[in-house]
């Protein structure tokens, strides 16, 4: 008997150690595709990269779109290589990029061309409702698949959508002693975002933060900031940078543990204009 436990024993202990290893291997394989994954990806706008491909002195890689936006490497300030990165563009277009739900369970793998095709009608794309109901007391029950979210609010909520990148937001009328929660969609990176401010009389403060809409994981792709201003503009700058939130955390949460952009009516006397708006500069970036 005591041969034998000894014998469990050591079966035992071999069992756990191969499936630490297996877990330990699987792991760092994800970790490997999810490495190689973001070679793939565009330094400045996130998007998966395809042909012409360039990049910087410091090594960083661009879509042609960004290539053409930007003067010098955003990343790293360096200046663009003057040809483009032909190895890569063959990868790219030979490589099986997986589908951006396959946290959800979606295994498939697809050549670029065709795989924003399928998470358009992917079965396990993610859902989600339309909040502008919850916070600008509209009645609007929709629901429905995260990547035709900006689709339904262009329809029924125009006015609440923004198609770009940077956005100066204007708050007109603004009184600090007021409370109040506003929130924007903005479709930007191939993405779609919300944006929420929160003016909170209670805690004396203004309050801003970014929501990355569809799978947890891909929030910390992407980061946004805001700079505000004095009357002047010259006389002193405020400015806010974090990675988004993901939308499986509730923005009550956020707001009162105040990850998020968040100003006292103090500082915003400084920044108040004389007709009593307040601006400020919203930017939506790759992390």
């Amino acid at each position: 008997m005591f041969v034998r436990g000894v014998i469990c024993s050591f079966e035992t202990q071999l069992l756990q150690a191969t499936m630490a290893s297996t877990t330990s291997s699987s792991r760092n394989e994800r970790d490997l595709n999810e490495n190689f994954l973001t070679m793939l990806t565009c330094s400045s706008c996130a998007l998966y990269l395809s042909a012409p491909i360039y990049q910087c002195w410091g090594g960083h890689s661009f879509c042609s779109h960004c290539f053409a936006k930007h003067l010098k490497c955003p990343m790293c300030k360096m200046d663009f290589v003057r040809c483009r990165n032909v190895s890569l563009e063959v990868i790219t277009r030979n490589f099986l990029f997986p589908c951006k739900n396959r946290t959800e369970g979606c295994e498939a793998k697809f050549r670029l061309h065709e795989l924003y095709r399928h998470e358009e009608i992917c079965p396990r794309q993610k859902t989600c409702d339309c909040i502008i109901e919850k916070y600008e007391d509209r009645s609007c029950s929709w629901r429905g698949p995260c990547s035709k979210i900006w689709l339904h609010v262009k329809d029924m909520h125009p006015e609440k959508l923004f198609l770009c990148e940077n956005i100066e937001c204007i708050v007109q009328d603004f009184n600090p002693a007021d409370s109040f929660t506003s929130v924007l969609l903005i479709r930007a990176l191939g993405e779609s975002f919300w944006y929420y401010n929160q003016q909170d009389k209670k805690r004396n403060a203004f309050l801003g933060a970014a929501q990355y809409i569809g799978p947890k994981y891909r929030a910390l792709k992407y980061k946004y900031e805001t700079d505000f201003y004095s009357r002047n503009q010259s006389d002193f700058k405020l400015s806010f940078s974090r990675l988004t939130h993901h939308d499986g955390r509730k923005m009550e949460d956020i707001f009162n543990s105040e990850q998020c952009m968040s100003l006292s009516s103090t500082m915003l006397n400084n920044l108040v204009r004389e007709d009593n708006s307040l601006h400020f500069y919203l930017r939506l970036k790759s992390a």
